[in-house]
């Protein structure tokens, strides 16, 4: 196991030792929890699967990264929920705007995987 040292003020560092053992997993759950989030960037809101693209291709990918591309878990999860309730007919506004995300950045991915290969 790593160690990790953060500064923290001092009332949550006294909350974070009593957690003991539990602080990895709590924090695992966190961060995993932050992901799904919807992020503000430029004043204006972006949906998680937007965000987890940008970040991918900010990272300066190598041509087999971006061939080899997939989403994550989450979001592969979060796009077969959306498109099983676009069948039945339920979407909401607000998730009809989130999958129509999905798709239009699925076809820039799809353009730059045929432009790399």
């Amino acid at each position: 196991m790593t160690t990790v040292t953060l500064e923290v003020p001092d009332e949550l560092a006294s909350k974070i030792i009593s957690l003991g053992d539990q602080m990895p997993d709590l924090l695992a759950r966190a961060l995993e929890t932050q992901k799904g989030r919807v992020r503000k960037t430029a004043g204006k809101t972006r949906q998680p699967v937007f965000m987890e693209i940008v970040d991918f291709l900010s990272s300066n990918p190598r041509l087999e990264q971006i061939a080899a591309f997939r989403l994550s878990p989450i979001a592969q999860e979060r796009l077969d929920n959306l498109l099983e309730k676009n069948r039945e007919g339920g979407l909401t506004v607000e998730e009809a705007k989130e999958l129509d995300t999905y798709l239009e950045l699925s076809d820039v991915m799809m353009l730059l995987k045929f432009s790399v290969k």
